[in-house]
């Protein structure tokens, strides 16, 4: 239930942070919403900005639901209202990575139950089938937003599609592009095809473009702040330092288009990244380990795993990828120390 209460207090300190201090709205075009992030960043008070890390961890409550196995009907209400918290951020910046993230997390965590009862029902596969179906049309309906915002020569979506930047390095087949984008016969099967179609782009691409970082020649090293760029944006509010994102997002050559987990790495270290998914792969170790005997790491475990899975797609530990961990030290750290609270009481009162 303390994870849960975090993750609820998580959610209105980002939310106070939006609509109060960065000037956010539903009204606004995507593209306005991320400038208006960007620009009133350093308005958010420091406070407001540490609980809204919280946030974060939107999929920790129903993980544990999974994986225990519970059958209180209070806990699993409270979990379904953390992830329903996530809908009005994606509807303000227009974005679909977190239903894709709580998709994967969700099927991984009845995967490690290893109940293959469950796992071959009926009901659990029809409701695996209509999830991914509900995510193509979520997708669906932010993309065609997005299309109607950032389309000046009024092309209808699909069209808007096969030009976007997905296709420089992995362009669909011209009968596919002819057939299905072009003419947009607007049916439903048509539609499918198209974000299918889009769908398998956005997955692999990522390998296009860090095969495209890696041979450029002269490129400019991050040092890390292309990667772990929230450690400089707290930093920042400090005082401590005073590096703009701005420039920093620019040394990436392509911007804002994933490069995988390695790719983001590559943007900050080079060729030393292997160094340091090295040592990520002995964090992993660790926590596999003690995942066998602690459901709190059981669950962090669970993160980890759908990490790997997007290992050739995105980097979750780039950004915002970053506070789940946040999250988990400031948790572990609480209840380590109640339970010493507990301890030194006991050893008082004896």
């Amino acid at each position: 239930m303390v994870i849960v209460g975090l993750t609820i207090l998580g959610f209105i300190a980002r939310y106070s942070d939006l609509f109060c201090y960065r000037k956010l709205s539903f009204y606004n075009q995507f593209y306005i919403n991320k400038q208006l992030g960007v620009q009133n960043a350093n308005k958010s008070p420091l406070l407001i900005s540490l609980f809204s890390i919280f946030r974060s961890v939107y999929f920790f409550p129903i993980v544990i639901t999974i994986i225990t196995r519970t059958k209180s009907k209070w806990f699993l209400i409270l979990s379904i209202l953390s992830i329903l918290f996530i809908i009005p951020e994606s509807l303000i910046f227009g974005t679909r990575k977190d239903y894709f993230i709580l998709f994967i997390v969700i099927l991984i965590s009845f995967l490690i139950t290893k109940n293959t009862t469950i796992l071959l029902k009926r009901s659990f596969l029809i409701k695996a089938v209509i999830g991914l179906f509900g995510i193509m049309i979520i997708s669906f309906i932010i993309i065609n937003i997005r299309v109607k915002e950032n389309n000046p020569e009024n092309e209808v979506w699909t069209q808007y599609l096969a030009n976007s930047r997905y296709n420089d390095f992995v362009p669909v087949k011209r009968e596919i592009r002819e057939r299905y984008f072009d003419r947009n016969s607007n049916s439903v099967y048509s539609n499918a095809i198209v974000l299918m179609t889009h769908t398998g782009q956005y997955i692999i691409h990522g390998l296009y473009e860090l095969d495209y970082i890696m041979h450029l020649q002269k490129r400019e090293k991050a040092y890390g702040t292309y990667t772990f760029y929230p450690l400089i944006k707290f930093t920042n509010k400090l005082g401590i330092t005073n590096i703009c994102w701005e420039d920093t997002s620019k040394i990436h050559p392509r911007q804002y288009v994933y490069t995988t987990f390695f790719g983001a790495l590559f943007i900050d270290f080079g060729w030393f990244a292997i160094l340091f998914c090295f040592l990520f792969g002995c964090f992993y170790g660790l926590i596999a380990t003690k995942a066998n005997k602690s459901i709190f790491f059981r669950a962090i475990w669970v993160y980890l795993l759908v990490i790997n899975v997007s290992l050739p797609v995105m980097s979750l530990i780039r950004g915002g990828g970053m506070y789940p961990f946040v999250c988990f030290l400031g948790i572990l750290i609480f209840f380590r120390f109640i339970n010493l609270k507990k301890n030194d009481e006991k050893s008082f009162s004896s």
